[in-house]
């Protein structure tokens, strides 16, 4: 994934959900799915992997905070 990118998210999520909780969901969604590599080893397809776990788990705390 190029930093471009992964900066991208952060600052999208960051202005939805303060940048805690935003540093909490991404570096734990990159620890779970690919622990032993880099952001920038990823290939395009482990990219769209992390960022649909990103968005899910962005979703699911969104959800939870409207109930």
């Amino acid at each position: 994934m190029k930093i471009s990118q992964w900066i991208e998210i952060e600052q999208e999520l960051t202005d939805r959900i303060g940048w805690r909780a935003t540093i909490n969901i991404m570096v734990d969604a990159h620890r779970q799915l690919y622990p032993d590599k880099t952001i920038y080893d990823l290939t395009p397809s482990e990219d769209k992997q992390l960022t649909n776990k990103i968005k899910s788990t962005y979703k699911r705390i969104i959800n939870a905070n409207q109930n």
